[in-house]
């Protein structure tokens, strides 16, 4: 409310199970979706969206100046609410679950009762049966009934704004642009290890994001590039897929007959990442090594 209360408008993302039975029944209810095929979701085709008016009802506890006294309050926002759908998204959603179940499953294996205090995502598919009244002996086993439920909500997403004046297709382009900005966060984040940072002063703190940012930048134009390029359809290309296959094209250092030479190694398994590393090379006009190269060679070619 304060935000409409300055002139301003927001959008946001919200979480479908958490809203209302009667809203979620709509919500998951494919035949209220109409389809659309735009560049939303290319890769996949299809996309489908639902529109409704929503009265998005916010609790909270406010403190009395005079008393001091906690209040409970609540306001009724009128929103417009755009949920979608897309098949790219469910296979994304079923994946993320499946590796949550592997590494639940591990857990409850190996009986590592401990992990489950963690704030680890995957630990909400496990459920303790307590077998006396301390709780602290107890046995361990996915919870198939959650399971079950998460599988309803697979490739939908809703959001919700304050501008009733937009079109469903707006709403969606201009969250999507919210999300490319969040994945860049993300990548910087992880991906390039941004933090922790080991510096101290001002200006090592600041060189320190600089390079951090201009090596996004070049991975980022590069990503994009190799998405465009018929060449590379074949592969699943994303920030992390270009680091392991770069970082798999390795080459060792023998000794032969006196003569130090430089062989290409192949110690992955992921046969894949090795031939994406040695495209990229070749997209990039990088001259590639031979299977052994003097030393010579490689300081030439290092310059």
């Amino acid at each position: 409310m304060t935000i409409k209360d300055a002139g301003y408008d927001y959008l946001m993302a919200c979480k479908i199970k958490s809203m209302p039975q009667d809203i979620q029944k709509d919500i998951l209810n494919i035949k209220n979706y109409t389809n659309i095929i735009n560049d939303i979701d290319s890769e996949e085709g299809l996309y489908s969206y639902y529109i409704r008016d929503y009265e998005n009802i916010i609790k909270y506890k406010e403190e009395d100046t005079l008393t001091g006294k906690i209040e409970n309050k609540k306001i009724i926002l009128q929103e417009k609410l755009i949920c979608t759908y897309s098949a790219k998204r469910a296979k994304k959603d079923r994946i993320d679950r499946e590796r949550g179940l592997e590494k639940a499953n591990k857990i409850i294996m190996d009986n590592l009762k401990s992990s489950i205090t963690s704030t680890r995502s995957f630990k909400k598919y496990i459920f303790k049966t307590t077998k006396d009244d301390n709780c602290k002996n107890f046995t361990m086993g996915l919870d198939w009934v959650k399971i079950k439920n998460d599988k309803r909500y697979d490739g939908f997403y809703a959001i919700t704004t304050s501008r009733k004046d937009l079109s469903a297709i707006e709403v969606i382009e201009n969250y999507h642009n919210l999300y490319r900005i969040e994945d860049s966060f993300k990548v910087l984040k992880s991906t390039f290890d941004t933090r922790p940072i080991y510096h101290y002063k001002e200006s090592r703190i600041e060189a320190h994001f600089i390079v951090c940012f201009i090596a996004f930048m070049i991975e980022r134009d590069l990503e994009i590039r190799l998405k465009k390029s018929k060449s590379f359809k074949k592969y699943t290309i994303t920030p992390d897929n270009i680091k392991e296959a770069l970082n798999a094209l390795e080459i060792s250092k023998v000794k032969i007959d006196n003569r130090v030479l430089y062989m290409k190694s192949n110690h992955t398994n992921e046969k894949d990442k090795l031939r994406l590393g040695r495209d990229i090379h070749k997209f990039l006009h990088i001259k590639q090594l031979k299977n052994l190269t003097q030393e010579s060679e490689l300081i030439e070619l290092l310059q």
